[in-house]
């Protein structure tokens, strides 16, 4: 049937498509955003030489590497040595011309090669090569043809080439015409390699629409429409000098309906990206991936036959058929694995083998095929070329990292009160803080109100509970405030914003505090301590984001030389407390003792001085101190003397005193 190409051009993305009586052949998209460098030819410089895997990192002037195995290393770089060992092939800093046979995938750098291809309209030249050869997937008298020609071609010495399937029925004349300018580029790369002083750019290979037309315009496309003004001059200069004939097959297409939904391909494009696949039988493909493996599922349909087996036999062979398209269309390469329905009848066997093979006849990557196992299993082996359709549309989801599923708010508030317990039993926390997506702290707070209740009894703690739009599943915000830090806050009359938050994740709950401990090694001590770590933390009015690394509750410990006295004064205070606290004074005495031993504190030595330059104003006022010290049932009496100068230690006299008097 007479086929289309279609050739879209908008302002970031170029899309090529092959319509076959409306139905979706090919498919290739390219991004302007993100560079393809498949094809093109650069020169580089040998980095790194890895002889445990026997490869070596090339720069050719990416941020990456390039990826050199030690099979695609060509003779002239190795000073004719037939050695395997790649330090002997190669050395460090050595220059080298590449071509980039593989995209970069995720964190992986291209894949690079030193056996530079240059590929025309009906040849493929090989530089340094003694190699002619033919497309396998013409006829025998074809090929023998096309055999003779390429042996009588004008080629220089040290050149090989391949006659593409494009070249079939192609004249002697056009075949030599396109191989002469294939000789005058490579010349032209071989000067600008000699030229350049840094590994770069030395050819970009073909825009998009003219690869697609160079590799897949064949005897069966009867027209090509294009929708832009630039490609089109484009294609149509390239068409004209390459193969003159066809340039009637080109069109501009001008309707008001955009190109792709004009012929209903927008919807098919779709399917594309969906993970199951329906088919006119009734079943269904089920395509999954992994990092290196791609599954597609087989489910079988409804009955149409009264013989099961015939029935079996059309749903494979119908998912045979559409399993290879979906394949090309999506570009899928590594290992492949097809799950049929298991058939008894070998025949049967073989037809849907023959059946899948035949339907990646148009395919361009090499494939290889195993035969379908006892448990209906066969696997494919296809070419890895580039980034396939999948990655280049969609991004991994921030919400399940790409797996297409959730924990449910079940597991996953469960998961948080595990969190609140282990946080509010080894940190000893004055509060804790959680943040969750709303349907996750709906469950926490309803479903277990009663161990949250039983959490804060046990340990003293406040648990607050907070949900919000913004969270991301399988991820919390923790905010703890630490006892010891809503003491200091208390005393100090700081906000409750000063206080230290630590927040963790769900991946991990407990982390080292290497940030808090840093920032409390930096800030001075005392009160100010507190608030420079409160000003490199977040506080919790504004929480830390669910990124943030979790931190362990951490002292605030003093560096300061020159405040250090006062911090032990501040320690002391703190002990007395806790000793007074058994005491039945009243609200306040001990209040106004801390603050008398504050001020000694900060007099220091001027209070010494005084007091031994006036030995008898204490003597005279001992005697009446001592006359209305009441007895240690006295609280009131015992309130005032604590709350006088030098207190403590006069307070030790009289009750030394009085331990002295005979009893009556």
């Amino acid at each position: 049937m007479p086929s289309k190409m279609l050739i879209n051009v908008e302002a970031d993305e170029t899309r090529v498509a092959i319509v076959d009586g409306g139905r979706l052949v090919n498919l290739q998209v390219e991004n302007a955003l993100r560079e393809q460098r498949r094809g093109n030819i650069y020169k580089a410089r040998v980095q790194k030489i890895e002889a445990s895997f026997q490869a070596a990192f090339v720069d050719y002037g990416a941020a990456k590497h390039g990826f050199l195995p030690v099979s695609d290393i060509h003779p002239r770089y190795s000073g004719g040595s037939s050695s395997k060992e790649i330090r002997e092939l190669l050395k460090g800093g050595q220059e080298l011309i590449v071509q980039v046979t593989r995209d970069e995938v995720g964190h992986k750098g291209a894949t690079v090669t030193t056996y530079v291809s240059l590929p025309g309209r009906y040849l493929v030249l090989i530089p340094e090569s003694d190699k002619t050869g033919v497309s396998r997937r013409l006829d025998e008298t074809e090929r023998t043809r096309l055999r003779e020609i390429a042996k009588k071609a004008d080629l220089p010495p040290g050149y090989g080439l391949i006659v593409r399937t494009a070249g079939q029925e192609v004249t002697r004349t056009e075949l030599n015409r396109d191989l002469q300018t294939l000789l005058r580029l490579w010349t032209s790369i071989q000067q600008r390699a000699t030229e350049r002083k840094r590994p770069g750019l030395l050819h970009r290979d073909q825009s998009l629409a003219l690869r697609f037309v160079r590799d897949y315009l064949t005897s069966d496309v009867k027209q090509i429409l294009i929708d832009d003004d630039e490609a089109f001059a484009e294609v149509d200069a390239f068409i004209a000098s390459v193969m003159p004939r066809k340039r009637k097959l080109i069109k501009r297409y001008d309707g008001s309906v955009p190109l792709f939904a004009a012929h209903q391909l927008e919807g098919q494009i779709e399917t594309a990206f969906s993970r199951e696949v329906r088919l006119a039988c009734g079943g269904s493909l089920v395509i999954d991936h992994t990092e290196a493996l791609v599954a597609i599922d087989v489910n079988s349909g409804r009955a149409k036959e009264r013989d099961a087996a015939q029935t079996i036999l059309t749903a494979n062979l119908e998912a045979a058929r559409e399993a290879a398209r979906q394949v090309m269309l999506r570009d899928l390469g590594g290992l492949i694995v097809i799950d049929f329905i298991d058939m008894a009848e070998k025949e049967h066997v073989r037809q849907v083998e023959a059946a899948l093979k035949e339907s990646f006849g148009p395919d361009k990557a090499r494939t290889r095929f195993s035969k379908i196992s006892d448990f209906g299993l066969l696997e494919i082996s296809r070419q890895r070329v580039g980034t396939t359709l999948e990655r280049a549309r969609f991004q991994a989801c921030p919400h399940c990292g790409g797996a297409g599923r959730v924990q449910a708010p079940a597991a996953a508030s469960l998961r948080a009160l595990r969190q609140l317990r282990e946080l509010a039993t080894r940190q000893g926390a004055a509060e804790i803080r959680v943040t969750l997506p709303v349907d996750v702290a709906n469950y926490l707070n309803n479903r277990y109100r009663g161990p949250l209740v039983l959490l804060e009894e046990e340990h003293g703690c406040r648990v607050e509970v907070v949900a919000t739009t913004g969270a991301v599943s399988k991820e919390e915000e923790i905010v703890v405030t630490q006892r010891r830090e809503a003491e200091r806050t208390k005393s100090s009359g700081a906000p409750a914003g000063a206080s230290v938050p630590h927040t963790s994740t769900s991946a991990s709950s407990l982390a080292a505090a290497a940030a808090v401990s840093a920032a409390s090694a930096a800030a001075p001590a005392g009160p100010s301590a507190v608030s420079a770590a409160s000003a490199a933390a977040p506080t919790s009015a504004e929480p830390a984001t669910a990124h943030s690394t979790a931190v362990e509750p951490a002292e605030l410990v003093d560096s300061s030389p020159s405040d250090r006295s006062v911090e032990y004064d501040d320690e002391d205070v703190e002990l007395e407390s806790e000793a007074d606290a058994s005491r039945p004074a009243p609200g306040g005495a001990a209040e106004q003792a801390k603050r008398g031993r504050r001020r000694r504190g900060r007099r220091g030595g001027a209070r010494n001085k005084s007091d031994a330059a006036a030995p008898s104003a204490a003597a005279d006022v001992a005697p009446a101190r001592e006359a209305s010290e009441p007895s240690a049932a006295d609280p009131q009496g015992a309130s005032v003397s604590a709350a006088k100068p030098n207190g403590r230690r006069r307070r030790g006299r009289s009750r030394k005193r009085k331990s002295e008097r005979p009893s009556s």
